[in-house]
């Protein structure tokens, strides 16, 4: 019914207990699915393992941002269910699209790993890749800015102000980051893959350290008593 309150609205919320529980099975699957893309190299008698070992430097390479990426986003996903009370419907169908891109995940990765490796087609590879961090990217939009819409989600502790930076930043550092990378993918795909890893460092950084928080912490302050 139009104009339904936002008390309303949370009579139908759950319990995040579930929602955290099945997310972190599907970022451990993701997460476990990389390494099987490294295949043990096959040694010819004009060849050497110490040589095929390191002709495998771009599945090194593609495991190492991809297990960050997803271990990255484990760490954000779990800080911001640690400031949600409630589940609503829609906030469970947001949650299941970023996990859809945190699944698909190793399939790029595994295209770039092959594709670098071999020379051609690597643009396209690392296109597919960036393309599949910006949907990462925008699902975490679109979970802090329904945060931010409907508050009566968040713990007591949580603000509406934090939701909204978080959101913010996420548009910023993340969608915007990676369309970066996505146009240098186009012209230096090895230019992007570095994009990408200077994306994940940014992401590793407590929250404390990222632009923005600052002013976040003094509007949450307290006003001295008297």
């Amino acid at each position: 019914m139009a104009g339904m309150s936002d008390e309303a609205d949370g009579s139908e919320a759950v319990s995040t207990s579930r929602v955290e529980a099945f997310s972190d099975g599907v970022m451990a699957i993701a997460i476990t699915l990389l390494i099987l893309e490294i295949k043990v190299p096959e040694v010819s008698s004009s060849t050497t393992l110490r040589h095929e070992l390191g002709q495998l430097w771009p599945s090194y390479a593609s495991f190492l941002i991809s297990f960050t990426l997803i271990g990255i986003i484990w760490v954000n996903h779990h800080a911001m269910f640690h400031r949600v009370a409630l589940v609503d419907r829609t906030l469970l169908f947001l949650n299941l699209l970023l996990l859809l891109v945190v699944s698909f995940i190793p399939f790029p990765t595994a295209v770039v790993a092959q594709f670098l490796r071999e020379g051609q087609d690597a643009r396209t590879a690392v296109v597919l890749y960036s393309l599949t961090s910006m949907a990462m990217g925008l699902a975490f939009v679109l979970l802090w800015r329904h945060l931010a819409r409907h508050p009566y989600l968040l713990r007591p502790s949580s603000t509406v102000d934090f939701a909204s930076e978080s959101a913010h930043q996420s548009l910023v550092f993340g969608v915007g980051a990676y369309a970066v990378a996505l146009a240098m993918a186009i012209v230096n795909p090895y230019a992007s893959l570095v994009v990408h890893a200077l994306v994940a460092a940014f992401f590793v950084l407590p929250e404390r350290f990222r632009p923005g928080r600052q002013q976040s912490r003094k509007r949450a302050a307290p006003k001295p008593a008297g």
